[in-house]
């Protein structure tokens, strides 16, 4: 349920278990020697396994991802008024708990690390398992993964696409893979993209990809050709330069809406289809941003992984419900994903500790 921002002495009780700081490393610097083999896949589905050789698209390189220590800015062009749910009508998102639902695969090498999911169906969630380089489908109702897809290098982002296909990326090689969901996961085939490749969105026809080094994002086609690139302006580059997920907002056929979340800055900015910053939110409550999200009925949920929170977050960055806590079981939340179907808000954890990596956590929405 909705609550106001925990005090710091509350977030700070944890800190002898909490090693996201590790956790979140692996996202710049596990990667970052690493050399780039011809590019394959091992595919399980259910019971049968197979094989799967894609062609050799990249040399070797270092991983895109690299560690940032840039010192975040100290101030911040808009304050977020946190509210208490009975005094933000617009802002009253309450959830309850469900249950928690297993995701550890027995050919999984480490603990698994959600970087990101998605919905498929009203009762299956592809999983991006960054540790373990694999994408997993989950039935939420019975725990049962029922295919597994192993891949080289490590999955970065996913999102979904018409005809049941969801697009993954691949920063370390600078590839987006299609997979279609029809019968399992299958590869349908690999897109080579212009640069170090991090969060990916779908929204109106068109993929959204953001890119560090240099940061930009891009606007494809279906079929991978580019349409448009979106090049930040200076006053956006001073607060972001990891720009690890985004989230898209269309509002007419002349104006949207891009919100992008750094966690090397502990900043979110939103910026316009010319890269014009529009807004930036940097508090110091707001620590270790990782995945937003536009919800299907329009509302901008933010990861504030730091302080074990859900921010519902204003158009504008300047206010901001607490709808999800520590008090409902999240630590280091890490990504999320909505079915509208069910109603249903999933939930990953970043926190290093298996009754946490393992799991996500089903919220429903009242």
């Amino acid at each position: 349920m909705a609550t106001n921002k925990p005090s710091k002495s509350e977030t700070q009780s944890d800190t002898s278990t909490d090693h996201s700081e590790t956790v979140e490393s692996r996202f710049t610097a596990a990667d970052r020697k690493q050399t780039v083999p011809s590019s394959t896949a091992s595919v399980y589905n259910s019971s049968a396994e197979a094989s799967v050789h894609l062609p050799d698209s990249t040399s070797s390189k270092q991983d895109s991802l690299k560690d940032q220590t840039t010192t975040p800015p100290t101030t911040s062009l808009t304050s977020l008024n946190i509210q208490q749910g009975s005094d933000a009508a617009p802002f009253e998102d309450e959830f309850r708990f469900n249950r928690d639902i297993r995701i550890k695969h027995d050919r999984d090498s480490y603990h698994c690390l959600v970087a990101a999911m998605a919905a498929v169906s009203d009762n299956e969630l592809v999983i991006v398992d960054y540790d373990n380089k694999s994408v997993k489908m989950v039935n939420v109702d019975n725990d049962v993964i029922s295919s597994y897809i192993t891949f080289d290098t490590k999955p970065c982002d996913i999102t979904t696409l018409p005809n049941r296909e969801v697009a993954v990326t691949f920063s370390a090689e600078q590839l987006m893979r299609i997979l279609s969901t029809t019968s399992g996961l299958s590869i349908k085939k690999s897109i080579k993209v212009s640069g170090d490749c991090l969060a990916v969105e779908y929204c109106n026809n068109y993929i959204y990809i953001s890119y560090c080094n240099p940061v930009k994002i891009q606007i494809l086609s279906l079929s991978g050709g580019v349409r448009k690139s979106i090049i930040p302006n200076s006053k956006c580059l001073e607060f972001i330069n990891m720009p690890r997920f985004i989230a898209v907002d269309i509002k007419d056929s002349s104006s949207t809406i891009l919100y992008v979340s750094d966690w090397t800055r502990n900043t979110i900015i939103s910026m316009d289809q010319h890269g014009k910053m529009l807004a930036v939110y940097n508090d110091e409550g707001l620590v270790k941003p990782f995945d937003i999200t536009k919800t299907p009925f329009g509302s901008i949920y933010v990861c504030n992984s730091g302080q074990g929170i859900i921010y519902k977050m204003s158009e504008d960055l300047g206010e901001g419900l607490v709808i999800l806590g520590q008090q409902d079981g999240l630590k280091c939340p890490h990504s999320m994903c909505f079915c509208p179907s069910r109603k249903s808000l999933y939930i990953s954890s970043g926190l290093d500790v298996p009754n946490y990596f393992n799991f996500i956590k089903q919220f429903i929405y009242n």
